[in-house]
């Protein structure tokens, strides 16, 4: 048998998005470049990737993720990329009112309006985007008569802040009768770190009562502060698990369904649906997707993965999504029998593997 010097690599990289409706993030970074080192000293490969977090994924939004693969170990190789998924979806997205105390009520869903049993396991605050100031509200917390306490969600502390509007001032009728002035209220709670989380303070007008005379304002509803309980199921999918492969039908020929979820698509580049010469090229009976061509040292891949979106039809079910794409690459040293011992390419796709060949030095 001929000496063979493999270079087995695995690496990792991890995408993880979240997105849906208003409130959407990224709970982590990338690296631009991700390394990982192979079984022989000195011999490796690099994810090289272009990624820059989208803080507000929200339905319909394709997030830039170009992904090529770098050989930069002493010999040119053969290189297969597949992919991991984790993806995580709420077992309720339904809002839940919260009066810091021990009463939680469902704001939303079937129950809406009643109180819940238990206490959310996970308890999560709705963020609030609201910018009231520059709407034209004035903080008037100072004004508020009515003591409401801090809640604390998360281990974070959130105060309750309520502004005014002047939606109309006083005047007077054609008759003479004066018009009192009037004016608009919103509320929400902030934390000490600028976080902030939407508040509930009735659906009325009346929610709020404001003396002319000494301008102290009252609630007449409990405040409430919004949250959910982000508790998730779970779903993990590997593209090259040989118990279950990915067999989705592509949706083009550049763009396939995520193996967990329909609605997120991923987009590819430099792929193509028949075996060509320094393009890549998906083998269904594998898993991976595989580089037609020689990897010089020294030199990278074409791009493969161009961007991941989460599609329009992504409902409220998909609020506080988490979503991690892992990218694993394997290299191999351009030996035939390196392909036939590692990859078994010549097995699971012969005509794929008689491509290979051509590329091999050994």
């Amino acid at each position: 048998m001929k000496n063979k010097k493999l270079l087995i690599i695995a690496g990792v990289l991890a995408l993880v998005a979240l997105g849906a409706g208003t409130f959407a993030w990224f709970t982590s970074g990338d690296s631009a470049v991700n390394h990982f080192e192979g079984e022989i000293a000195g011999n490796d490969i690099q994810i090289v990737e272009t990624f820059t977090p989208e803080k507000d994924w929200t339905p319909g939004e394709g997030v830039a993720k170009k992904v090529s693969v770098a050989n930069v170990s002493e010999y040119d190789a053969l290189i297969r990329v597949s992919f991991e998924e984790v993806f995580k979806k709420l077992r309720n997205n339904n809002e839940i009112y919260f009066d810091g105390a021990n009463k939680y009520i469902w704001a939303s869903g079937p129950n809406k309006g009643s109180e819940l049993s238990d206490p959310p396991v996970v308890p999560k605050a709705m963020p609030s985007k609201s910018d009231y100031v520059s709407l034209g509200y004035v903080d008037v917390t100072a004004n508020l008569s009515t003591e409401v306490q801090n809640i604390t969600v998360d281990n974070k502390e959130y105060k309750f802040k309520i502004y005014e509007k002047e939606v109309q001032a006083a005047g007077n009728k054609p008759s003479g009768d004066p018009i009192p002035e009037e004016y608009s209220y919103v509320a929400q709670w902030e934390a000490s770190d600028n976080t902030k989380a939407k508040a509930y303070i009735g659906n009325t007008s009346g929610s709020i009562a404001r003396d002319r005379t000494t301008q102290k304002l009252t609630l007449v509803n409990p405040a409430y502060l919004s949250m959910i309980d982000a508790t998730y199921n779970e779903i993990r999918e590997n593209w090259a698990d040989p118990n279950k492969l990915y067999n989705k039908p592509a949706v083009d020929e550049k763009t396939y369904k995520s193996f967990a979820d329909d609605l997120i698509q991923l987009g590819f580049t430099e792929l193509t649906t028949e075996i060509t010469e320094n393009k890549w090229y998906y083998n269904i009976a594998d898993g991976y997707f595989y580089f037609v061509g020689k990897v010089l040292r020294g030199t990278q891949t074409a791009q493969l993965l161009d961007s991941v979106k989460l599609m329009e039809q992504a409902d409220n079910s998909y609020s506080l999504l988490q979503f991690d794409l892992i990218v694993n690459a394997q290299g191999i040293q351009n030996a035939q029998q390196s392909i036939k011992d590692t990859w078994k390419t010549d097995v699971s796709n012969p005509t794929l593997y008689t491509k290979l060949v051509e590329f091999c030095d050994y």
